[in-house]
């Protein structure tokens, strides 16, 4: 795994404070504000799956290293994500979430209709039984 930093742009700043200006910066084109701060939470903020999506991608890009939108939505502020990612090679990878196994349901039939139809159109009376939801 790359290390988290090493596709930043350099400036006198430490790793950690560069990442913040990053993510700052990323937050701000995303939501479209000119104020956001490192409390600032995402979801507070209006944050979506899809905004989400968005920053997550724009920092994949900036830094080289592949973040998960789990990993934001478990750390909505800027000042936790940036601690997860202090302490990235500490955590445990991230798993996908895969749905769970349903049991099988017997299929409802929640009407009965007995009806006539002439469904081929040939001028005969069929009666048939119509199931409607």
């Amino acid at each position: 795994m790359s290390q988290p930093f090493e596709n930043l742009p350099a400036t006198s700043g430490s790793d950690e404070s560069r990442f913040t200006a990053l993510l700052i910066q990323i937050w701000r084109e995303v939501f479209q504000r000119d104020h956001i701060g490192i409390q600032d939470n995402f979801f507070a903020l209006g944050g979506t799956s899809l905004l989400g999506t968005r920053i997550i991608t724009r920092l994949c890009q900036a830094t080289g290293v592949e973040f998960t939108l789990r990993m934001l939505l478990d750390a909505p502020t800027i000042a936790e994500f940036a601690m997860v990612i202090e302490h990235l090679d500490k955590l445990p990878p991230y798993q996908p979430i895969s749905p769970r196994p349903r049991k099988r349901q017997k299929a409802v039939v929640l009407s009965l209709q007995k009806g006539t139809s002439d469904m081929a159109g040939n001028g005969k009376n069929n009666q048939e039984l119509f199931y409607s939801r």
